[in-house]
């Protein structure tokens, strides 16, 4: 040790390097060690610093206190949150049920305001002149109302007061045409006429110039009528129904139209009185300028039959069109092309008189039209507008007064085509307007129908309903059960959507389906009776009477009513002498026997008289359209039209053209089994593929678009009807029937072989069409032949 008197440096050297030697003077071994000590007093402060650093930190029960303070304060704030959105839950809950008794108040008051509307309504329509058009509502009435304007008429009521200005501006535009465009028309080509006259380059003609009505103005009308009437159902078709002038544009037109048909009217006697005609018929023609007034009111008939066209636009603007519309344009056009006849190559003599009985029907029935738009009191004395029996008359009056004139004694100078139209055209005029269809109490019963059904119509065939046997056979695999037996035909078993009609041979097919009958069976029975009709028809009804009595189950009475619709022709002594009756209810199996028969029943064939069932007469069923007996379905059904005789455009399945006489006259059985399969593979290919053509969908179409499209609907006021029924199309129709398949149709339209014969359908097939091609051209032949010798005969006189 240094003594404290030594400096420190200088005691600190020595020691220095004392320590430098001492280290020089240690072994390797000993170095190394000192560095593993080194190391571990380095770790050892590590440790301390991380003890010292944990130590800082908290323990794991602080940790536990915060966490459990912190779900504390979290389960104070749900619990507020919760108590706030269950105030606000029912704050909206209280609003929403004050705005729904609001909503249900207002409805309320809406549905009663409704029903005093309506309760009016009625009470003015009961004291209207034609409450009996709208009492009983069937298909006739609506037909009937369809061809005259009282849907439009019985509206007049609701919309208020007519407006005086309206009716006043509408009274000067007719003034303004009856003064100065009408005698404008009338005088068209007088003085050309009377200048070639004096010429001598042509003959005077009866009627004078009034006669030489042109083809071009009448074709041209004609086309602009339906045109007009085209692009306003298009126009309107996004439209509400226009109220504001229509109506006092109504009562001028209509008065204006019964004025001038009652000026008419009384000229035309007048005329014939002075020309001295003392009988409606051997009036001879005159060609005197006097007989010329004559033509001239004659023309003013047919130029008011061009006016009466602007009825449908009344309807149309009302938006009243419907299915049945196109009976109302065919009406007004039949008789102005007939009036347009009878005005160029009649104009005089007898015409005269079906003028002035059609003038004076337009006149009363334009009369009760405006006094149903001025007063709500109606016609005095009278208590209904009986027009319907007003038109039927003057069109039985007029036809008969055509056929008297074609077979009387005199010398008639009216050409005889001119006469067969003018028949013909009356004759129209009269079954539009008569009720075809007859009902019976216990035999025909109309339900109205909540569920929309596909009924299947058959119509009348012959022989030729081996083709709707094969189209029954595929309905009868696809759309109803496997196993259904004729015994589970009455239960729920049946598909509830289906319905059937028929006529004729037709009946009996829809008479199989609705049994519950294999078609194919019934099929096989027709056929062996092939050999003993085939050159003896009056062997076909006897041979149906027996595959009846032999196939018709015992309780076909019940599984046909309400189910299957049968039309008869009844026949009577009563106007109009032959009516449609169509049977859906039946009491017993010998009543559906003799419905069946009374169908089938032709006239010769089946006797010279009719046949007789439940005390009355019958015939055949024949071929009554749609449009005057509904028998083929309700206007809410979807209708498949199955057509084997009668092709039209109206079938949606339809047979080839075959030869006509095969319905009386089989051909052989292959001939039948082609026909068979035909019919087969016709129904796979229109239910799995739908309609071929445009054509093939015209019984169904549809003048809008399909349901749930609507057009764009105009602003200011002019916005769609919210509450317009959507019309049915062809495609969402056949969608709809698809959907009633319960067994999914194979790839191929045709199975492989005949289940009896072993053969191919398609072999039968082509048997049958080369068959009618044969008998065709032989047909074409023989036609040839003979009417080169009636040529000959006619020529020569060799015969």
């Amino acid at each position: 040790m240094a003594s404290p008197n030594q400096p420190s440096g200088a005691s600190a050297e020595p020691n220095s390097d004392d320590h430098g030697k001492k280290e020089k003077a240690e072994t390797p071994g000993e170095g190394h060690g000192l560095f593993h000590a080194q190391r571990l007093r380095d770790m050892a402060a590590e440790l301390r610093h991380i003890h010292d650093i944990t130590a800082e930190l908290p323990t794991f029960h602080d940790v536990a206190t915060e966490l459990s303070s912190k779900a504390t304060e979290l389960s104070a704030k749900a619990q507020a949150t919760a108590t706030e959105l269950s105030a606000k839950a029912q704050q909206t809950a209280t609003e929403l049920s004050a705005k729904a008794q609001a909503t249900a108040t207002e409805l309320s008051a809406r549905a009663q305001a409704t029903a005093t509307e309506l309760s009016a309504k009625a009470h003015e329509l009961s004291d209207s002149i034609f409450n009996h058009m709208f009492r009983y509502e069937s298909a006739v009435q609506a037909r009937r109302r369809a061809l005259m304007l009282v849907d439009v008429l019985v509206e007049r009521p609701c919309a208020g007061r007519l407006k005086r200005r309206w009716v006043l501006l509408a009274t000067c535009v007719t003034f303004c045409y009856l003064r100065y465009v009408l005698p404008v028309l009338t005088c068209w080509g007088s003085r050309h006429w009377e200048q070639s006259v004096d010429a001598s380059e042509f003959e005077e003609t009866v009627g004078g110039h009034n006669s030489h009505v042109s083809f071009a103005v009448l074709f041209l009308v004609s086309i602009g009528y339906l045109s007009m009437l085209h692009c306003s159902a298009r126009l309107m078709e996004a439209r509400l129904p226009i109220q504001s002038s229509i109506f006092e544009m109504l009562v001028v037109y209509n008065m204006t139209q019964m004025l001038f048909n009652a000026f008419v009217s009384s000229q035309l006697l007048r005329e014939a009185w002075a020309q001295g005609f003392k009988r409606p018929w051997g009036n001879v023609f005159t060609y005197t300028k006097e007989s010329h007034r004559l033509g001239y009111f004659i023309w003013l008939h047919y130029h008011g039959c061009q006016l009466e066209l602007l009825d449908t636009l009344f309807i149309v603007i009302r938006k009243k069109f419907q299915k049945i519309t196109f009976l109302h344009v065919w009406l007004r056009l039949l008789n102005m092309w007939g009036w347009f006849f009878a005005c160029r190559y009649a104009c005089g003599g007898d015409t005269y008189f079906p003028a002035s009985v059609n003038a004076a029907t337009r006149a009363v029935v334009y009369a009760f039209y405006s006094w149903s738009l001025l007063t709500d009191l109606g016609v005095p004395l009278v208590q209904k507008a009986h027009i319907t029996e007003l038109q039927m008359f003057q069109f039985a009056i007029c036809a008969c007064h055509a056929l008297f004139c074609m077979y009387n004694f005199w010398n008639m100078q009216i050409p005889r085509i001119v006469l067969v139209i003018y028949f013909m055209v009356m004759l129209n005029g009269l079954m539009l307007y008569t009720d075809f269809h007859y009902q019976v109490e216990g035999k025909s019963e109309a339900k109205v129908q909540t569920v929309r059904k596909v009924s299947i119509a058959f119509d009348s065939s012959g022989w030729m309903y081996c083709y709707h046997f094969g189209v029954a056979a595929w309905l009868r695999e696809h759309m109803m059960p496997e196993d259904l037996t004729t015994e589970a035909a009455t239960t729920t078993a049946f598909p509830a959507s289906l319905t059937f009609s028929g006529s004729s041979g037709g009946a009996l097919v829809a008479t199989a389906l609705g049994t519950g009958l294999r078609p194919r069976e019934i099929f096989e029975m027709v056929v062996k009776k092939q050999p003993e009709c085939k050159y003896n028809p009056f062997r076909m009804l006897p041979a149906a009477e027996e595959v009846l009595q032999k196939a018709l189950p015992e309780n076909s009475h019940e599984s046909l009513s309400g189910r299957v619709r049968i039309l008869l022709t009844r026949v009577s002594l009563k106007y109009p002498f032959f009516t449609a009756e169509v049977v859906n209810k039946f009491s017993s199996k010998e009543s559906v026997f003799h419905a069946l028969r009374a169908s089938c029943h032709v006239p010769i064939l089946g006797g010279f008289g009719p046949y007789r069932y439940d005390g009355h007469a019958y015939f055949d069923g024949m071929f009554w359209p749609q449009v005057l007996v509904p028998w083929k379905g309700t206007d809410s059904d979807l209708v498949i039209r199955v057509a084997a005789l009668l092709r039209n455009l109206s079938s949606d399945i339809k047979a080839p053209s075959v030869p006509t006489w095969w319905s009386v006259f089989p051909p052989e059985e292959d001939v039948l089994r082609g026909l068979y399969w035909q019919g087969y593979s016709d129904a796979a290919r229109w239910f799995t593929q739908g309609p071929q053509s445009a054509f093939d969908c015209i019984s169904c179409r549809a003048s809008v678009a399909p349901s749930g499209m609507r057009r764009r609907s105009s602003t200011k006021g002019r916005k769609a009807e919210e509450d317009e029924e959507p019309k049915d199309d062809r495609p969402a129709a056949l969608l709809e029937v698809q959907k009633l398949l319960l067994k999914k149709p194979a790839d191929e339209a045709l199975p492989e072989s005949d289940p009896l014969t072993g053969r191919s359908p398609l072999e039968y097939i082509a048997i049958m069409e080369e068959t009618m091609r044969w008998q065709k051209k032989w047909l074409w032949i023989v036609s040839g032949i003979s009417i080169f010798l009636i040529f000959l005969w006619i020529l020569f006189g060799w015969f």
